[in-house]
């Protein structure tokens, strides 16, 4: 019923320890990466489920030259034996910009179907089962835009990543790429894809 922020005491390789303070009384322990101040912690509709978390994720995600935006690729847990085993439940969308695309503003990821791409990220535990999806009444959409934070171009020559929910996108999805001067071109496709959780997608311009 608390939101407690953890941060990392040590790390090697793909193993951390973490430290932080929680209620002397608390039983059960769920962890969600990277912390965010808004989690919501309640009870789920599903009575079969232990519990409910929800925390956003934005529909502009700030490039980062061979990483992913801050607060986008998110991770879930629930405690055995005193250890997390996260799960990544995103997906990575990979794509660099060739020496001739020195002028790109941003580039825009938008799900051709009813698929949801930024929104109340909705996440319920049955033991370490997770179930996930974008929660109703809040505010929501199905295409996410990568630019820099300072409004300058992206870069050439290195690998960028957007990060989307993962889902099954039943009409194909559409690439937009901005330039500085308001025009832009698109590519799409109307194939069903599914991005599953945890996987590297490429994407080629």
């Amino acid at each position: 019923t608390a939101n407690r922020k953890f941060t990392v005491k040590s790390c090697e390789g793909s193993t951390a320890v973490f430290t932080g303070m929680v209620s002397a009384d608390a039983t059960s322990f769920y962890a969600i990466y990277p912390y965010t101040e808004t989690l919501e912690v309640s009870a789920p509709d599903n009575a079969d489920r232990d519990i409910r978390l929800r925390f956003p994720v934005g529909s502009v995600q700030y490039a980062k030259p061979n990483s992913f935006s801050d607060n986008t690729a998110f991770a879930v847990a629930v405690a055995s034996e005193g250890k997390f085993a996260f799960q990544n439940r995103t997906a990575l969308l990979k794509f660099s910009l060739g020496s001739d695309m020195a002028n790109v503003k941003s580039v825009v990821l938008r799900a051709n179907g009813a698929q949801y791409l930024y929104g109340t990220v909705n996440v319920e535990f049955t033991g370490a089962k997770v179930d996930q999806g974008m929660a109703y009444g809040y505010d929501r959409g199905s295409e996410v835009t990568l630019c820099n934070q300072d409004g300058t171009n992206l870069q050439t020559g290195v690998n960028y990543y957007i990060a989307v929910p993962g889902a099954n996108f039943t009409e194909g999805f559409t690439v937009e790429v901005k330039f500085d001067d308001n025009t832009s071109v698109s590519k799409s496709s109307d194939k069903a894809i599914q991005f599953y959780t945890k996987n590297i997608y490429p994407l080629a311009f």
